[in-house]
Parts: C-alpha cells; structure tokens; sequence
C-alpha cells in the first residue's frame, strides 16, 4: 500500500499489507511491541513482484478505544526528517474524519483486512492482508529520495490510562 506522495504516506500505512509498485522500492519493516502484555504486533515483508508486507494484530484485551498517529519522514543530511505529523485519531473515529489522510487510510484498509472501528475495541484478532495501491491511486508524486512512514498506536484502557502498544516504521525508496 505503500503509494506516492509524502502526504498520502501517512494514509498508506496502519493497513497491514503494503505492496509497492511503480518506482517506489519497499526497503524495510520494524515493528517494535511496546506492551506485550496487552498485544502483539506482527510485521511481514513479503518477495512477492512488488514486494509486500502483511501486518497482524492480536490483541489480549478489550480496550475503551485505541488512537492511532501517522507520520511521514524523508531522508535529508544523513537522518529523517518529519515532514507530516497527524493528530491522534481514535480508530472509532476513522469512518468520519475529515482528514483526507485518514479517509484514504481507512478506504484501504476495509477493503482487505478486518480492521474495526467499534468501540470499545475487543480482544482478537485484526489484520490487513493484499493490499495493493497504485501511484496511479495517489494524487502527489514523490521526489526521488528514501523515505519512512511511522505509525504509532496507543490503548486507552476503561480506566482511561494510555497504554502504548506499537511503533511501526516503514522505508522505502522512490526513483523518478
């Protein structure tokens, strides 16, 4: 799912399955579980022509909500730089934003994984697998350059404390 526009890289992520295609080169995944007590995260790179990537969730317990922050990075002077941040979004809240971030996001990953937005949000099993998108799908070209998308997810337990779950990075290349 991995597109074409520093913009829509922070729509492309939280799906689960990436695929890139056109001159958009998939380097690399890193999922880092912050509580494994409450989750697992699974993160796949997949050699499939163009390569891929699975993404599994499974959650332990039921949470009140989860919120969910993308950001887009691009490598210049020897480190990423944040080019675009958004606000936390409750993943209740994804069918009705107005981000157009969001909104992309959330269109793609309904399409091919089982992703929820009822709240409270129970325990199981969540995943977004085969998702392709097309830099014919996204309006903005890239400039040539490397480039991460991260995506980060929080837990907000009945109690209203805030479990961080996951921190997801995605690289990869663009070649005009």
């Amino acid at each position: 799912m991995l597109a074409v526009n520093v913009m829509n890289l922070l729509l492309i992520i939280t799906n689960g399955m990436f695929v890139v295609s056109g001159s958009l080169s998939l380097d690399s995944a890193e999922m880092r579980v912050l509580d494994s007590t409450f989750g697992n995260c699974e993160v796949k790179i997949l050699p499939t022509k163009p390569k891929s990537i699975d993404l599994d969730v499974h959650a332990f317990s039921d949470a009140k909500d989860v919120l969910l922050q993308f950001g887009a990075f691009s490598f210049i002077d020897g480190k990423y730089n944040e080019v675009i941040e958004t606000e936390k979004v409750s993943i209740c809240d994804l069918p009705k934003s107005d981000n157009p971030l969001v909104q992309f996001m959330y269109k793609e990953m309904k399409k091919v994984g089982n992703l929820t937005t009822a709240c409270p949000v129970l325990k199981g099993h969540y995943y977004v697998h085969g998702l392709t998108v097309y830099e014919s799908d996204v309006p903005m070209p890239l400039p040539s350059g490397k480039f991460k998308l991260e995506v980060n997810g929080t837990a907000i337990k009945d109690d209203n404390n805030a479990v961080p779950l996951f921190e997801l990075d995605i690289f990869f290349t663009e070649s005009v």
